[in-house]
C-alpha cells in the first residue's frame, strides 16, 4: 500500500512537473506573440498615419501649385519629395506582418498604392480632393480590418492563457492565484494599449479634439438625433500670412479651447482639417437651443482672441438638424451648405440649413 501511495505521488509529481513545464512554455509563447503583435500593430498604425499626413500635405501642395503659378517650380520640388516619402511608406506597409495578416492578398494595400500613384499623377485640385477621399476610405478600411485581426489574435491568446491557468491550478492553488493576477495585469495593459492606440488614431495632435478620421469612421455610428455644426475660422489665412504658421497654430489651439469651453460634456467636437471644425450636439431638441449654442461658441471665440493679433478671427457657422433615421452624411452635407451660404453672404454669422432662402442670421460679437 505504501509503495502504491509512493508510486501515485511520483506519478502525480511527474504529471505536475509536465503540466507546469507545458504551462510555462505556453505562457512564454503567448507573451512572445503578444509582444510581436503589439510591435507590428504599432508600426502599422504609425505607417498609416504617416501616409495619410503626407497625402494631405501633397494635396495642399497641389492646391498651392495650381493657384500660385509663380511658385509652381518650388512646389513641384516639395511634391516630388513628398511623393518619395509616400512610396517609402507604402513599401514598409507591404512588408508589415500585421498588415499582411489583415490583407493576405494585398488587395487593399495595392488599392492604396494605386490611389497614391493617382494622387501623384494628378494636378487638378478637384481630382486630387476626390482621390484623397478614396485614399482615406481605403486606409480606414485597412485600419478597421487590422483592429479586427488584432482583437481576434488577442481573443485566441486569452483563450490559451486560460488553459495555462487551469494547468497551473492542477499543481498548486498559489500558482492559480498568481496566474489570475498575471491575467488581470495583461488585460489591463491590453486595454491601456487599446486606449493609447485609439487616442493616437482619432485625436488631432495640435488641438486635442477628435480628428477627421473619427468623424468618418466612429462618429456616424454614435449619432441618433440632434444638431450638427460646421464651423469655419474666418480670416485664419490672414493670421497665417501676417504672423506666420506658429501664430496660426496658436489660433487653432485657442479656437479649440474656446470651442470646448462653450460645449457641454455630451457634445462632440472634431477638427476636419485646416480651420474647419464639426460639432455634434445630440441633446439639443429645438432650433432655439441650437442657435443659442452657436452664439455661445461665437462669443467664446471672440472673447478668447480679444485684444490679441488674432482678434480678426471670427466664426462662421452652418447648422443642420439630424432627425431620427437620417443619415449622418446627409445632415453633414446640409450643415456644410449652410456654412457655404454664410461664407458667401456675410462671414461671422450662423445659419440653419432648413432656411437657406432667407437672409443670414445674426451672431454675437465682442468689442
Amino acid at each position: 500500500m505504501l509503495k502504491r501511495i509512493i508510486k501515485i505521488v511520483h506519478i502525480s509529481g511527474i504529471i505536475g512537473i509536465l503540466c507546469l513545464t507545458a504551462s510555462l512554455m505556453l505562457q512564454l509563447y503567448t507573451a512572445s506573440n503578444y509582444h510581436d503583435m503589439i510591435t507590428e500593430n504599432s508600426k502599422a498604425v504609425e505607417d498609416i498615419g504617416r501616409l495619410l499626413a503626407h497625402a494631405n500635405r501633397y494635396q495642399l501642395l497641389v492646391y498651392k501649385s495650381f493657384y500660385e503659378a509663380d511658385s509652381t517650380e518650388d512646389y513641384e520640388i516639395e511634391m516630388s519629395d513628398t511623393a518619395s516619402y509616400m512610396h517609402g511608406i507604402i513599401n514598409d506597409m507591404m512588408d508589415n506582418k500585421a498588415l499582411a495578416e489583415t490583407d493576405p492578398s494585398e488587395d487593399i494595400r495595392k488599392e492604396i498604392d494605386g490611389y497614391v500613384e493617382e494622387l501623384i499623377l494628378t494636378s487638378d485640385p478637384s481630382l486630387t480632393n476626390r482621390t484623397i477621399k478614396e485614399l482615406t476610405s481605403s486606409i480606414t478600411t485597412l485600419l478597421t480590418y487590422t483592429n479586427i485581426n488584432r482583437e481576434e489574435k488577442l481573443k485566441t491568446m486569452r483563450m490559451w492563457s486560460k488553459a495555462s491557468y487551469l494547468l497551473n491550478g492542477f499543481i498548486l492553488a498559489g500558482i492559480v492565484i498568481s496566474t489570475i493576477i498575471a491575467s488581470y495585469k495583461a488585460g489591463r495593459y491590453g486595454d491601456q494599449y487599446q486606449k493609447e492606440v485609439d487616442s493616437e488614431i482619432y485625436t488631432d495632435k495640435l488641438t486635442g479634439v477628435y480628428n477627421q478620421r473619427y468623424s468618418v469612421s466612429i462618429l456616424p455610428g454614435k449619432v441618433t438625433e440632434g444638431y450638427l455644426y460646421m464651423l469655419d475660422m474666418d480670416n485664419f489665412k490672414k493670421v497665417n500670412d501676417t504672423y506666420g504658421h506658429d501664430a496660426g497654430d496658436r489660433a487653432l489651439i485657442g479656437f479649440a479651447e474656446a470651442l470646448k469651453s462653450s460645449l457641454r460634456a455630451s457634445d462632440i467636437p472634431c477638427r476636419l482639417g485646416g480651420d474647419e471644425f464639426l460639432v455634434y450636439a445630440h441633446e439639443l431638441k429645438t432650433d432655439d437651443t441650437a442657435i443659442e449654442l452657436a452664439e455661445r461658441i461665437q462669443k467664446a471665440v471672440s472673447e478668447a482672441f480679444l485684444g490679441t493679433e488674432m482678434s480678426i478671427v471670427t466664426v462662421s457657422c452652418g447648422i443642420s438638424r439630424l432627425k431620427q433615421g437620417q443619415r449622418f452624411s446627409e445632415a453633414q452635407k446640409m450643415a456644410d451648405e449652410a456654412l457655404y451660404y454664410v461664407k458667401e453672404h456675410e462671414k461671422g454669422k450662423w445659419h440653419l440649413s432648413e432656411d437657406l432662402s432667407t437672409r443670414c442670421q445674426g451672431t454675437c460679437r465682442i468689442g
